[in-house]
């Protein structure tokens, strides 16, 4: 899980990065391209339904805590 997240948020930094250029060509379309494919594959790694209900409830209990903050 934890290489799929890593995965995931590399192609997502990559699809930003080449998306900031102020020209493209093939190549760096190709990239773009390329980037935004991987992190689709590997989105669903943040999904909350595969959290177990122990995450779950930590992460609830962590956004109430903050809401108080």
């Amino acid at each position: 899980m934890f290489i799929r997240a890593i995965v995931c948020t590399r192609a997502l930094v990559e699809f930003h990065r080449y998306a900031q250029y102020k020209s493209h060509d093939d190549a760096t379309l190709s990239y773009v391209e390329d980037a935004l494919h991987h992190f689709l594959i590997f989105k669903d790694v943040f999904s909350l339904k595969q959290a177990s209900k122990e995450a779950k409830a930590k992460a609830n209990a962590l956004r109430i805590d903050l809401g108080k903050k």
